[in-house]
């Protein structure tokens, strides 16, 4: 099997040599753009109906009715609409994931496939993707509430030290409730993270078999990551100078965030340094800076994350090429 160095060369030059990047800038931001539409358009429905949602019920909230004050009709009424919602995400998530996972296939394999086709791909089977989504949604949320019971016991001795912080500063205090948070928070992540990498490849393969069911699919993926988990990991790890970007314009944004949402509440000249009062031109200019400068900072996020992700996906994928001939050729041989 290839190094991870020789696999992100290849990710590399496949990504900007061989252009995939643009098509998988496409599929992504066109899948992402539409799961985002149809998901307004449910709620946008639902509202126009007067449908009893959590959004209805926060508002009931915020006009100073408490939670018990509610009917329990109304509660109930909720249920379905909350069910419906859910689907709906499984299904938008389903085809979001498969569409990535067939043009990165693609990409890996350097073959010629459309972005659109990639990107329609998933409306061909809804249901049968939703049920996949589904599932691995089961699994993750069985393996969080597995991962919470040894992160609540470290939590339960970081309990007195939090309650002494509360009543008076200590450093020591500190040092031990952040050192005991961090090894919960550990804890919980490292067993999260056992579900992540078992089912790493889950639509790449269903993208390799679309007429595979989502058992089939899981079994496969589990197959495939048997004693390659840290191999997996160990890849993603490789790719920290490059997540750097996405993280840096994430701090800077968030800060313009800051700075606009302080500017607006409180716009008084220090902000640009002088001491006259602001005409309401400057202000309208100051604030139309400001929010220009958040839209160009919130672009180039999501334009980087975007490619960081491809970078990864295309490397992921080389590796799983690489797994699944070893698994076969093993099994065969076996």
């Amino acid at each position: 099997m290839e190094t991870n160095s020789n696999i992100k060369d290849r990710a590399w030059h496949l990504l900007w040599k061989r252009k995939w990047l643009w098509k998988t800038l496409g599929v992504t931001l066109l899948l992402t753009s539409a799961a985002q539409a149809i998901m307004l358009v449910f709620r946008l429905i639902t509202a126009a109906f007067d449908c009893p949602s959590v959004h209805s019920l926060q508002a009931n909230l915020a006009e100073g009715e408490s939670l018990l004050q509610l009917s329990g009709e109304t509660i109930l009424a909720m249920i379905p609409l909350f069910l419906m919602e859910m689907f709906l995400g499984f299904i938008v998530s389903g085809i979001v994931s498969y569409g990535c996972g067939v043009i990165s296939n693609a990409a890996a394999d350097d073959r010629a496939h459309g972005w659109m086709g990639a990107s329609f791909a998933g409306f061909k089977d809804p249901l049968g993707l939703a049920c996949l989504s589904f599932r691995i949604w089961l699994i993750f949320v069985g393996w969080s509430i597995l991962a919470l019971i040894p992160a609540s016991c470290i939590m339960y001795f970081a309990l007195p030290f939090l309650r002494n912080l509360s009543l008076r500063f200590s450093g020591a205090d500190l040092a031990v409730f952040t050192l005991l948070f961090t090894l919960a928070a550990s804890v919980f992540i490292a067993v999260v993270c056992l579900p992540f990498y078992r089912y790493r490849y889950l639509f790449r393969i269903k993208a390799d078999n679309p007429g595979w069911t989502a058992g089939e699919c899981l079994k496969r993926a589990s197959f495939l990551s048997d004693g390659f988990k840290w191999r997996m990991f160990v890849l993603d790890c490789t790719y920290w100078r490059i997540m750097l970007l996405p993280l840096a314009l994430f701090a800077a944004l968030a800060g313009v965030a800051f700075w606009m949402f302080s500017y607006a509440l409180d716009p008084t000249p220090s902000l640009f340094g002088g001491a006259e009062a602001l005409t309401p031109y400057e202000y309208a200019g100051g604030m139309f800076c400001i929010l220009l400068l958040f839209m160009v900072l919130f672009a180039a996020c999501v334009i980087t994350q975007v490619v960081v992700s491809a970078y990864n996906g295309i490397g992921q994928t080389l590796l799983y090429r690489q797994i699944s001939a070893r698994k076969d050729s093993d099994d065969q041989q076996g």
